[in-house]
């Protein structure tokens, strides 16, 4: 499974985990504020009204205890709606009508409730209460339809007001910060799997368009190995062609060939990446030793131009590499500078890499000793465009490409005798 079809999963989950959060909380404050109304009834000594309203506490723990088994389900909720819309209406008749405190649980229902519902189911008992209410209006303006009419004397009526007010007041400030929080606490969580499906769209779309560059610089680099061969096969059917051109012409093929294979190599290369050697490298390893094993992966290179490759280290202390995830990238990077320092330094040659480490960053210097760079080749030498005999020269614009993706610094130094590319990263990344 994708990280992407991850996260959606995640998100969805912490969402059902929301619903039943909040319908955790209205049920376990809704059977409380029952609960108060009943000992409100005892307290006035309403008895049976007390007890009719029993079952309704009854219903809310068997709903209760259904939530924590199967978590919330809409279809449980009119388990506990319509039998409340019954409560309120035994509520009425029998506490005095319109001079008692039913409405103010009553209006409660209407408020809260519809938070657990679907806009259908919520539309149809918001319509469904209104008709209720409606009824029990019409109901209770003859009070010969009530249980009971009358309070005995004002002061009860005052209590039972006051008690049903506070509890209900108490109700639904509870509920409201509870379900505010719940719904803050979502709002963060899907801000942060949106910022992180975000970051996987950003990466993904940055790893295509790399492939599509790299495997554009593949076709577009090899053209000239390719023309180079077919020149040199031309050539071989010249019968007049003495030992030493032979020889010549075999040793030109030899080095087009592994030209043409290591383009081919470093740009796949970058495509099918090993994290796990990767991972080894980077917790496991130094600089030098990353640097070391890179010359010793690229020693063919050197060994068909008879050319020496020397690592100066001006290290005073080993840092461990602190980065894990551009192993990658300073390799391709590193690779191709010594192939381009190769490529057009002389045989017999050396080429020289610096190596200075600090806790904090990590610099190679690869100096050579081909013929130095132009001034008008210099100021376009990380463009896609520029082109010698040897390839196309997109071995630089690739590598300055990378560099720049992962927050490294690559740029060209003109020596007196040479060329020198250096190449400098931070050992903090992460």
């Amino acid at each position: 499974m994708s990280k992407k079809l991850q996260m959606e999963k995640e998100k969805i989950n912490n969402i059902e985990k929301l619903q039943a959060k909040v319908a955790e909380t209205v049920l376990v404050a809704s059977g409380i504020l029952i609960l108060l109304i009943i000992f409100d009834d005892l307290a006035l000594e309403l008895y049976f009204i007390a007890i009719l309203k029993l079952p309704i506490i009854l219903i809310f723990i068997l709903a209760y205890t259904k939530l924590k088994i199967s978590g919330f389900q809409e279809r449980y909720t009119h388990f506990v709606y319509l039998p409340i819309l019954i409560f309120f209406v035994f509520n009425y008749l029998g506490n005095q009508g319109t001079q008692g405190p039913t409405m103010y649980g009553v209006l409660t229902l209407f408020v809260t409730y519809p938070i657990l519902l679907s806009r259908k189911w919520r539309w149809f008992y918001t319509i469904l209460t209104l008709i209720v209410i409606s009824i029990l209006l019409y109901l209770g303006s003859d009070k010969t339809n009530l249980i009971i009419s009358e309070y005995p004397n004002s002061m009860d009526q005052y209590q039972d007001h006051l008690f049903t007010f506070i509890a209900v007041a108490t109700f639904l400030v509870i509920l409201v910060t509870l379900v505010l929080d719940f719904y803050k606490k979502q709002n963060l969580e899907l801000i942060y799997f949106q910022n992180k499906l975000q970051e996987q769209l950003t990466l993904a779309n940055s790893e295509k368009e790399k492939n599509e560059t790299l495997l554009r610089i593949l076709a577009h680099d090899v053209k000239s190995p390719i023309n180079n061969l077919g020149e040199l096969v031309e050539l071989s059917h010249d019968d007049n062609l003495t030992n030493l051109e032979f020889k010549q012409f075999i040793n030109g093929l030899k080095l087009r060939v592994n030209d043409l294979k290591y383009n081919i190599e470093t740009i796949l290369g970058n495509i099918k990446r090993n994290p796990e050697s990767e991972m080894y490298l980077a917790n496991k390893g130094t600089a030098l030793d990353l640097t070391q094993k890179i010359v010793d992966e690229s020693k063919n290179i050197f060994l068909n131009k008879y050319q020496n490759v020397s690592i100066i280290s001006e290290i005073t202390e080993f840092y461990p590499l602190n980065f894990d995830k551009f192993i990658s990238e300073i390799t391709i990077i590193l690779k191709n500078l010594l192939n381009n320092a190769s490529k057009f330094s002389p045989e017999n040659s050396e080429i020289t890499i610096k190596l200075i480490t600090s806790e904090t960053e990590l610099i190679w210097m690869i100096q050579d000793k081909a013929k130095r760079i132009p001034p008008e080749i210099e100021n376009k030498l990380f463009k896609e465009a520029v082109s010698s005999k040897n390839g196309s020269g997109v071995g630089l614009f690739l590598c300055k490409s990378i560099a720049d993706n992962i927050g490294a610094i690559l740029k060209y130094i003109p020596l007196d005798d040479g060329n020198c590319f250096e190449f400098k990263i931070s050992n903090s990344i992460q």
